[in-house]
């Protein structure tokens, strides 16, 4: 199972890592909305989605595409709409703004801030994914 993170803060990519870490679940993690949409033809279990990216670069470095420029490619894109989507952003208006677009579509997402993240959540979520990767595998012979 592959989740991707869009996430430019490395210590909240850590306890994604921990909280989220299995033997069946790989983490892709990229830290700017241009990485995201690089990556959009992959096929995802999840996508972990933040508004604010690269907020910690200088201006003259900081990446041309926030959570909202990856929302509207992912729109426009061949996705599937059942992808669960999480916005963890702390970003009150960004994150209503994505998850209205996102919601209107057809997509199938939640809003989750990060400071409501907890150890527990994060196993919840991750025993949810496992349990769909377990239903869906081929059977060995």
């Amino acid at each position: 199972m592959l989740v991707l993170v869009v996430e430019d803060n490395p210590e909240r990519v850590a306890r994604f890592r921990e909280w989220l870490g299995h033997a069946h679940l790989r983490l892709l993690h990229v830290r700017s909305g241009d990485g995201a949409l690089s990556r959009l033809n992959d096929q995802f279990d999840c996508i972990l989605l933040d508004h604010d990216l690269d907020e910690n670069h200088p201006m003259g470095s900081r990446g041309t595409v926030d959570g909202r420029g990856v929302v509207d490619r992912l729109v426009l894109s061949n996705v599937n709409r059942r992808t669960p989507i999480i916005i963890h952003s702390a970003n009150p208006a960004g994150r209503n703004e994505m998850f209205q677009r996102l919601n209107a579509n057809g997509f199938a997402v939640e809003i989750r801030p990060f400071t409501e993240w907890t150890p527990h959540f994060g196993a919840e979520l991750r025993e949810e994914l496992l349990d769909e990767w377990r239903a869906n595998r081929p059977l060995s012979r």
